[in-house]
């Protein structure tokens, strides 16, 4: 896919990436890459279709939802 936005942040107290991306074959992929020590964790929702305002909110919810110890 290609991205589209990108923003570094922080999951809790870890260093994070968040991205949304236009997938190849339509759709796009709402996600966060998470740095804990030496491993990255990656949390995505993925659509079939354009993520409206209110689908990116969700995803990003659920993505929020995760605590990493």
């Amino acid at each position: 896919g290609k991205i589209i936005d990108k923003k570094i942040l922080k999951h809790g107290s870890h260093p994070a990436m968040e991205y949304l991306l236009n997938n190849k074959e339509g759709g796009q992929t709402k996600g966060t890459m998470v740095l804990v020590k030496k491993t990255i964790y990656k949390l995505e929702v993925t659509s079939k279709k354009t993520l409206t305002d209110i689908d990116k909110q969700h995803a990003q919810n659920f993505i929020e939802s995760f605590d990493i110890n």
